[in-house]
């Protein structure tokens, strides 16, 4: 097995400009992190030279384990491998944001949209992590989903400071070096990356809110870019004007500070309870979007690759249903759900904690053990299963219906598995499936065929 210093490489997590990050294991004690080493692209190193670029590696490592907040992902150790190259490591998260938004990259044109609660709390706790980088004299400059890391609790943590500027700041990007990612940098960045200032931060987290509020990018800013509430019917004009300044093109023209534009979300955020709050006094017309098929979904657990995904999950390209099931859920006992469409039956909330794989299926062990079920034990659903308790988004079931599962646990394991090394997964709220390492954690919600009457 492969080893950087004294971590053993369990495989990559990515790459970018400056360096690879793998997924490693600490021997003895068997913790999982997050490993950086310096291997940049090689125009990267031409650009900066071999000095330049280790400077930025290691000023990030210093910027990250200076800082204690809880939105910054923190430093958990750094060293040289073999090679004389420098690594840090930090803790392992199996999420980010561009994943939630089921983005390839930053120029995907569309991503997921996400609702509007769970949208303003991730750009609020984007702007803390900012303020206390900000307070230190810090620019972030490469604010953009894939640095926005969510924890098992499903709170930010803010990434990769390679780019950032110091208030002491030495280092001198060449003309051809591009600070920051296009989709998301600030106008300003691209002329004269040294001189921006923190407006340039928040003009990145108004591109990421208005991505997760609209599902699109941000075209020519200030100038002809479709409103929010026009891109979303849903959202009405709440999110208008608070989108339009945080995105203005002329800093001077944006939020003043991390506090105006945190004031303006959450005003946008009660001003769209209000609207909807009056919505759900109007009569439900929805008709039933059920195809007569999904009333059935498949039961045994299956070993489904990511190309079949779609036709065995019923997907469309964003990992989202292509129809939804017909809903009938009502309270059957104690903690559970009766499906009387399907003859199934549901635990109400689930494992008490996340789980990963192993630790998931010995949670259905101990449930069946605890209630002596033999006869229709308590299984694993599988992700068609888990798809009959997703809502279409913005649809009356999802705005106006309190739900009778537990909300806060909506990243459901399925008994379906990509490959040896990672499981599928439903994320009930969104609406989306995807695949994850198995070391990685999610909430079991656990179902059973129900007896005959």
């Amino acid at each position: 097995m492969r080893h950087i210093g004294k971590y053993e490489i369990r495989g990559m997590l990515g790459q970018g400009g400056m360096g690879k990050v793998y997924k490693a294991r600490l021997p003895v004690v068997g913790k999982l992190v997050a490993l950086k080493v310096l291997a940049p692209w090689e125009m990267t190193e031409v650009l900066l030279g071999q000095d330049g670029v280790r400077e930025l590696f290691e000023h990030e490592a210093r910027t990250l384990a200076a800082l204690r907040h809880p939105h910054l992902a923190q430093i958990l150790d750094f060293d040289t491998d073999s090679q004389g190259r420098p690594f840090f490591t930090q803790e392992f998260y199996c999420r980010h944001l561009g994943l939630v938004l089921g983005e390839t990259d930053s120029e995907s044109p569309t991503a997921r949209v996400l609702p509007p609660e769970r949208a303003t709390r991730y750009a609020l706790e984007m702007l803390q992590g900012l303020e206390r980088l900000h307070w230190a004299g810090i620019v972030h400059r490469d604010m953009k989903p894939g640095n926005v890391l969510l924890g098992e609790d499903d709170r930010v943590k803010l990434i990769d400071l390679g780019l950032s500027l110091l208030p002491d700041a030495k280092q001198r990007f060449p003309a051809q070096f591009k600070v920051g990612t296009p989709l998301y940098a600030a106008p300003e960045q691209e002329y004269d990356p040294a001189s921006v200032t923190p407006s340039a931060d928040l003009y990145s987290v108004g591109v990421c809110l208005w991505r997760m509020l609209t599902g699109a990018g941000l075209d020519n800013p200030g100038s002809g870019s479709p409103l929010p509430s026009v891109l979303r019917p849903a959202l009405g004009t709440c999110w208008d004007e608070v989108l339009r300044t945080a995105v203005a093109p002329e800093p001077s023209k944006r939020h003043p500070s991390v506090a105006a534009l945190s004031d303006d979300l959450q005003e946008a955020l009660a001003c769209w309870h209000r609207t909807h709050a009056q919505t759900c006094l109007l009569p439900e017309h929805e008709a039933s979007i059920s195809p007569p098929q999904a009333k059935w979904p498949r039961r045994r657990k299956a070993k489904v690759s990511r190309k079949e995904a779609e036709r065995v999950f019923g997907l469309d390209r964003r990992g989202q249903p292509q129809s939804y099931a017909e809903q009938a859920f009502t309270a059957e006992g104690p903690g559970e759900i009766r499906d009387p469409l399907r003859d199934l039956v549901w635990e109400q909330s689930g494992s008490p904690y996340p789980l990963n794989r192993r630790e998931a299926w010995a949670y259905v062990q101990t449930r069946n053990r605890e209630t002596g079920r033999v006869a229709r034990p308590w299984r694993l659903p599988t992700v068609n299963e888990l798809l009959t308790q997703v809502v279409p988004p913005d649809s009356h079931r999802d705005i106006c219906q309190s739900p009778l599962f537990d909300p806060e646990r909506c990243q459901l394991w399925s008994a379906d598995v990509r490959t040896e090394l990672e499981g599928w997964y439903v994320d009930t709220e969104l609406g989306f499936v995807a695949a994850q390492d198995k070391h990685c954690r999610c909430f079991v919600r656990l179902v059973r065929e129900r007896e005959e009457q």
